[in-house]
């Protein structure tokens, strides 16, 4: 028969004591390990053959915060984390955590810093869902745009991002789901968002 094994997430400041904050995100990586998202005890890396929890929060890892809403995995194989104080990654080489509230040199914040989701494109563009729209950040060259509504999008509190083949990306929004598709400008140098939304009357049974 098959069998099912318990683990018990720790918070941060006391290793042998059980928290009570939500799950809100899980992935497993091809290490053999399962990255853990918690609201409230940080990011937590269960070793799937030993059983041994590793938590990473604030006080010990640089965390920007111990509430984290999403886990993905890049291209370069590092964890990107959606957190309600922006966006971390952790390099899983060196073990080391790096902060984003925006552009790197800092001179251009996002919109929001509770990010509720985020994502990589095939493009390395890293999606951003937050409460004020979505940011779309370049990493290769430190660019930010932002599509909110004033930009068309159906709501500003944007829950949730997925890619769909090679040029659109859909967003969740409190107003109904958007579809964005993504082209590059006549230059090449920049890209273009179009941006096509649905709602109860397109036939969706409710707005979020």
């Amino acid at each position: 028969g098959r069998e099912v094994t318990n683990y018990q997430i720790v918070t941060p400041n006391a290793p042998a004591t059980p928290a009570t904050h939500a799950i809100t995100d899980l992935l497993e990586d091809n290490r053999g390990s399962l990255w853990i998202a918690t609201l409230g005890a940080g990011l937590q890396r269960l070793d799937i053959q030993t059983g041994k929890i590793t938590v990473y929060s604030v006080a010990r890892n640089g965390l920007p915060s111990d509430r984290i809403n999403s886990l993905e995995l890049t291209s370069d194989r590092n964890l990107l984390m959606g957190t309600t104080q922006g966006v971390a990654v952790l390099d899983l080489e060196k073990n080391t955590v790096a902060s984003y509230h925006g552009t790197r040199e800092g001179n251009i914040p996002y919109t929001s810093s509770y990010v509720n989701h985020v994502i990589e494109d095939h493009r390395g563009l890293w999606w951003i869902a937050t409460r004020d729209g979505v940011n779309i950040y370049d990493s290769k060259t430190d660019r930010l745009s932002v599509i909110g509504a004033a930009e068309g999008l159906a709501n500003a509190v944007v829950l949730g991002v997925g890619c769909s083949g090679a040029e659109s990306v859909w967003a969740s929004t409190a107003g109904g789901i958007c579809r964005i598709v993504v082209e590059r400008n006549d230059t090449g140098t920049d890209y273009i968002y179009r941006i096509y939304n649905y709602s109860e009357h397109d036939g969706l049974q409710g707005y979020e």
